[in-house]
C-alpha cells in the first residue's frame, strides 16, 4: 500500500477592529484529494490508504475531540463517500483522524473544562502546550498553545465522539494518531494517573474504536499496548534511536510487525526518499507521505512553515509516483510476509529473509557491493 495523510483545515488569528478572531483556513478539500487519488491510481498506484486530519469543524486547532461532524469548508458528506468508494474500488481505504490527547484551544462553550479535563504536573499546575521552533528550539508564544488532556477524560470524549460516528460515519476507518505516540500522566491528587495506568486507559479507548468500526483502526508509532486493536501503523521508526553504543541497527520492532500489521516509517517528503527508502526496503515497509492540496504559502500564513515544511502535493507528485512505482515493483511481492532473519554482511549491506523464502539485500553505501 501507499499511505497518505492530508491536512484539511486549520485556523489563524486575525485582527478585526482591534479584536483577535480565529479565521478558518482550508488546507485540502475532499474534491481536491479525490483528484490526487485519481491521478495516483491512473499512474498505477492503487491500494491507497488515506487519512484525513483536521477534517471536522474544529480543524487542526481543535478543542476536546468529542464531535464527529465534517467541516462544510472541507467538503460534503457525499464527497466523503465518493472518496471512500474510489479508494475501496482499488483496494484502498479511508481513515478519519481523532485526537483525545490534546486540546489545542479552549473555547468558551465547548465541553473541555480545565479543572476537570486538563492534566496536572507534579507541582500541581495545569500542563499547557506551546509549539516550538525546531531551528531555534524556542517556544512559540502566539497561537500554537493548548492543553494536555487527562487520560481520566479519554473515555468520556471518545464516547461522545463515537455517538456521532455511529450515526453516519461508521463506514469509514478510524485513527487516533497521537494515541500511541505519547503516554500522558495526570498527577492531580484526586487522580494520580501514571504512565502504566495511562497505557491501560489508552488501550481501552483503542478497543472502543475497534469495536465501533469494521474498516480498521490506524495510529502512529504503534507501541505494544495498542497493537491488538490497530490494523495499520504509520510513522514507525525504521531504525533504532542510536542513543546506544551500537555499530549497526537491527529492526526488531519491524520483525514483530511484519506479516501481522500494515506499517510504514516516517513521511518520505519529510525525511527524504533517498535516505529512507533503503531502510524501508530492509523490512519491506510501505511508503508514506504527508500532504495538502493548497500551496505551501498557506503554511507560512498560519505560522506553521517550520513545523510542516513543504506539504504541497504538486511539489512531490512526480517523485512520489516515480519512487513508489519503482519501490512497489521491487518490494511488492514480499510485502506482508513475516521477517524471519536479519543480518549485516558488511558495514553497509544487510540481508533480510522472509517466511516465503525471499531475501532482500540492501546496500546503503555509495558503491556497488557484490
Amino acid at each position: 500500500p501507499l499511505y497518505l495523510d492530508f491536512l484539511c483545515q486549520s485556523d489563524k488569528l486575525v485582527d478585526v477592529v482591534g479584536i483577535s478572531v480565529r479565521q478558518d483556513v482550508v488546507l485540502s478539500t475532499l474534491s481536491e484529494i479525490y483528484d490526487v487519488v485519481e491521478t495516483l491510481q491512473q499512474a498505477g498506484l492503487t491500494n491507497l490508504r488515506v487519512r484525513l486530519k483536521g477534517w471536522t469543524e474544529q480543524g487542526m486547532q481543535h478543542s476536546a475531540f468529542d464531535t464527529c461532524r465534517l467541516s462544510s469548508r472541507v467538503g460534503t458528506y457525499e464527497e466523503l463517500e465518493q472518496l471512500q468508494q474510489i479508494l475501496e474500488k482499488n483496494g484502498g481505504c479511508l481513515y478519519l483522524d481523532t485526537d483525545f490527547s490534546f486540546a489545542e484551544v479552549n473555547r468558551s462553550f465547548d465541553s473541555f473544562k480545565l479543572a476537570r479535563d486538563a492534566s496536572r504536573g507534579l507541582e500541581g499546575a495545569i500542563v499547557s502546550l506551546k509549539s516550538y521552533d525546531p531551528v531555534t528550539l524556542r517556544r512559540q508564544t502566539s497561537m500554537r498553545e493548548g492543553y494536555v488532556i487527562s487520560p481520566f477524560s479519554y473515555v468520556r470524549f471518545a464516547e461522545r465522539f463515537l455517538k456521532g460516528y455511529d450515526s453516519g460515519y461508521s463506514a469509514f476507518g478510524l485513527s487516533w494518531s497521537r494515541g500511541s505516540m505519547y503516554l500522558l500522566g495526570d498527577y492531580d491528587t484526586d487522580k494520580e494517573i501514571d504512565m502504566d495506568y495511562a497505557s491501560q486507559i489508552t488501550s481501552s479507548v483503542f478497543a472502543m474504536l475497534q469495536k465501533h468500526t469494521d474498516a480498521g483502526v490506524l495510529t502512529d508509532y504503534g507501541y505494544d499496548y495498542v497493537l491488538p486493536y490497530v490494523t495499520d501503523i504509520v510513522n514507525s521508526p525504521l531504525t533504532c534511536s542510536y542513543f546506544t553504543a551500537e555499530s549497526a541497527s537491527v529492526p526488531l520492532m519491524q520483525m514483530v510487525l511484519s506479516g501481522a500489521k500494515g506499517y510504514t516509517g516516517p513521511a518520505l517528503n519529510f525525511t527524504g526518499a533517498r535516505a529512507q527508502i533503503a531502510e524501508m526496503a530492509a523490512t519491506a515497509a510501505a511508503p508514506y507521505y504527508l500532504l495538502m492540496t493548497r500551496e505551501d504559502e498557506t503554511l507560512r500564513d498560519l505560522g506553521m512553515q517550520t513545523e510542516w515544511y513543504s506539504l504541497d502535493y504538486r511539489k512531490h507528485l512526480q517523485d512520489m509516483i516515480s519512487n513508489c512505482t519503482s519501490y512497489q515493483k521491487t518490494i511488492g511481492n514480499v510485502y506482508g510476509s513475516t521477517v524471519t532473519a536479519y543480518e549485516w554482511i558488511s558495514d553497509t549491506v544487510s540481508v533480510t529473509s522472509f517466511a516465503d523464502g525471499s531475501r532482500i539485500a540492501v546496500n546503503r553505501g555509495s558503491t556497488e557491493a557484490a
